[in-house]
C-alpha cells in the first residue's frame, strides 16, 4: 500500500565550489555568468545531483571569485568572469 512506500528523496545539491575545478580553468578569455550557470546545471545533472537555485549559485560564485581573485566585469547587460574559460562539459564530468 502507499503508506508503506519510502519517501522520494531528492539527489543532494551540487556544491559549486566542489564543481568549479571540473567546470572552469584559467584562460585568456572570459565566461559569461549565464554560461557558467548552464555548465553548472549540466554538470550537476551529469553526476546525479540537483543544482542549487540561482540565488545560491550567484552568492557562492561571488564568494568563490573573491577567494580566487577572479575579476568580474559588467558590459552591455552581461556579467563576465575574466581570465577563465569553461572546460568542455563532456571532458569535465
Amino acid at each position: 500500500s502507499s503508506r508503506h512506500q519510502l519517501p522520494r528523496i531528492a539527489p543532494p545539491v551540487a556544491n559549486l565550489v566542489c564543481m568549479w575545478s571540473v567546470l572552469v580553468e584559467p584562460g585568456a578569455g572570459r565566461v559569461e555568468i549565464a554560461e557558467g550557470w548552464k555548465a553548472y546545471v549540466a554538470g550537476s545533472e551529469a553526476i546525479g545531483k540537483t543544482p542549487a537555485d540561482v540565488d545560491t549559485f550567484n552568492r557562492d560564485l561571488q564568494r568563490l571569485c573573491k577567494a580566487l581573485r577572479i575579476k568580474v566585469d559588467a558590459c552591455d547587460d552581461h556579467v563576465y568572469l575574466l581570465r577563465v574559460q569553461l572546460k568542455r562539459t563532456a571532458e569535465a564530468v
